[in-house]
């Protein structure tokens, strides 16, 4: 895999289809912008779009929206009816992480961090609780921790519903400022 063409800087913003935040992807070029799924379609801005259900689910019409993209395309396997489609890592990430994954957001961050980003953005990935992403938000969740805990800076936009800042027991408002304080002086 020609890692070259998928990194071009050191800051990733993961866009999903939430329109809460999905819009507030800043325009700024040195950031690097993967999709998944049917972003490939609401996304125009990826540079990088990850397709990481089997090849035989997927519709002649998401094939065709696909193939539209002049972007590196991560599948299960390369196959020949998308051009440039790559074979997504799943060994080395399983290997690097286990087999804790339940969404694509997932292989997403964890893949990520296996490039060694420094920053993270996620826009557009509230997963907020409905039967389908209940399973999926926790594991998500964590590994936002791995990333954090890895050094990477993540960055959540205030409207998401995916994760709110919360400091059980504190003032959040008083911390937040003596923070701000302390970096301004």
């Amino acid at each position: 895999m020609l890692l070259n063409n998928i990194k071009k800087s050191n800051h990733l913003a993961i866009i999903g289809l939430a329109p809460r935040t999905m819009r507030l992807v800043p325009t700024d070029s040195n950031i690097d912008k993967w999709t998944m799924n049917r972003g490939v379609r609401e996304v125009p801005q990826a540079d990088v779009i990850f397709e990481l259900h089997p090849f035989g689910e997927l519709s002649e019409a998401h094939l065709i929206s696909i193939n539209e993209k002049n972007v590196p395309i991560f599948m299960h396997d390369k196959h020949p009816e998308v051009e440039r489609s790559l074979r997504f890592p799943i060994e080395d990430i399983v290997k690097h992480f286990g087999p804790w994954f339940q969404s694509s957001i997932s292989y997403l961050i964890a893949f990520a961090i296996m490039l060694r980003y420094k920053k993270l953005s996620l826009y557009g990935i509230d997963m907020e609780s409905n039967h389908y992403y209940r399973n999926q938000k926790p594991n998500v969740m964590y590994f936002i921790g791995l990333a954090t805990g890895a050094g990477m800076r993540v960055y959540i936009p205030e409207e998401a519903e995916l994760m709110k800042p919360e400091l059980y027991s504190y003032s959040l408002c008083e911390i937040l400022k003596e923070a701000s304080d302390a970096v301004a002086s």
